[in-house]
């Protein structure tokens, strides 16, 4: 495992998303797997900025709950997620975990063109515990 910078060039120009989340309660199963698709393009990005990009958005279709303290990660071609996501942050300050294991943009899962990504709910977890404990596990898998 490599703790990944995230400072090199996306290859690709046009980006086509299908992210799937997690329930937030019982009515919220009725629609399971919870699917919204979007598009966007980028002239230019760092691996970093265009997970950071997504992260944004996917904070942007993610439901609020009431007390206001959701906690996400976002997930896509690793096991380990990209991003934590916390609705106490206003959806707009997305933390990057940077411990993807790989160096380049092949960490995200595309299918036919089209780049898919899984937001897991963790209720209301401390989004700074939760993100410390990220960090440990992935730290602790480095040879």
């Amino acid at each position: 495992m490599k703790h990944w910078r995230g400072d090199f060039p996306v290859k690709r120009k046009q980006f086509n998303v299908c992210m799937t989340r997690d329930s937030v309660c019982m009515a919220d199963d009725v629609d399971a797997p919870n699917e919204a698709r979007w598009g966007f393009e980028v002239e230019y990005a760092t691996c970093y900025e265009l997970c950071f990009k997504i992260a944004e958005r996917i904070g942007a279709e993610l439901p609020q709950i009431a007390g206001g303290q959701a906690t996400w990660t976002a997930h896509s071609g690793s096991p380990f997620p990209f991003a934590v996501i916390a609705q106490q942050w206003n959806w707009k300050e997305p933390r990057l975990s940077m411990f993807l294991d790989e160096q380049d943009e092949s960490m995200l899962r595309y299918e036919n063109g089209t780049l898919h990504l899984h937001a897991v709910y963790h209720a209301q977890v401390d989004p700074e515990v939760l993100q410390q404990i990220v960090r440990n596990f992935c730290s602790a898998r480095t040879p």
